[in-house]
């Protein structure tokens, strides 16, 4: 039989069963009745009855190590994990300061971080924050003290709510796409709308050779609209328009796309 675990006692069935085999054929029930009176619990003898409460625990420790396996394999979500499917933090910002942040608010479904004001609440929460809360370039506000809106909307929340208290801010961090280019002629298949420091996916075709790539991709690997091109062959210097220039110039390259939640 496989080795006793070291985390978990390692008990089978065909235990349960050969001691259950043991308990049946006690001496209380192998051997006759001289009077010809039923054995009742009250009847058998102290090890019978030691027996029967040894297999009742045993069962007990078994069901609940089964218990304790079954939740390893399969956690429970925590019951406040945030429902976004990329990796989310919070920062925590005092009241009565500038926020330091220089946001995108274009798009209305995106409010995306593309600076720092040096000396601002961002820059001082970078500081002496860990590491994993770092606020970065890229990185999307969701929420301001618990509420969503549009770019100018959560600007407005910090608004209000920095002169009254602290300030909670929900952030995303994107999903890097890293993905071959190889046109061959092809168009890419893309709009873009030409920003400062990247170029916006504004819509995709029905052909050419990025909704090629989407349709041999996973959903949350594609490109698609309100996508942002960062760089390209590892470069963003220039900023949107070399991104764009490189694009339309090079036959072969390597983009990197930042997408967000929907």
């Amino acid at each position: 039989r496989p080795p006793r675990s070291t985390l978990f006692p390692y008990t089978t069935l065909s235990d349960l069963d050969h001691r259950r085999s043991q308990v049946m054929f006690c001496d209380c029930c192998s051997k006759p009745n001289p009077d010809g009176a039923d054995v009742s619990a009250d009847t058998i003898g102290p090890l019978r009855m030691a027996s029967v409460f040894e297999e009742t625990a045993e069962k007990e420790r078994l069901a609940a190590s089964m218990d304790d396996i079954d939740e390893m394999r399969h956690p429970k979500a925590a019951a406040d994990s945030p429902s976004l499917p990329y990796r989310t933090y919070v920062v925590t910002l005092p009241a009565g300061e500038q926020l330091g942040l220089v946001v995108e608010t274009s798009d209305p479904r995106l409010t995306v971080v593309k600076g720092f004001v040096p000396g601002g609440l961002a820059d001082s929460w970078n500081q002496r924050c860990s590491p994993d809360c770092v606020i970065d370039i890229w990185h999307r506000m969701v929420e301001v003290n618990g509420k969503r809106g549009s770019g100018q909307e959560l600007l407005q929340f910090v608004e209000e709510t920095k002169r009254l208290g602290n300030t909670s801010l929900l952030m995303e961090v994107p999903q890097m796409l890293v993905v071959p280019i190889e046109k061959t002629g092809r168009d890419l298949g893309v709009v873009f709308e030409e920003m400062r420091l990247c170029l916006k996916i504004i819509g995709v075709s029905e052909s050419g050779v990025i909704p090629d790539y989407n349709s041999e991709s996973k959903l949350d690997a594609q490109i698609e609209e309100h996508c942002r091109i960062v760089k390209v062959n590892d470069s963003a210097e220039g900023g949107g328009e070399a991104i764009l220039r490189q694009l339309q110039t090079l036959d072969s390259m390597v983009i990197t796309v930042a997408k967000w939640s929907r």
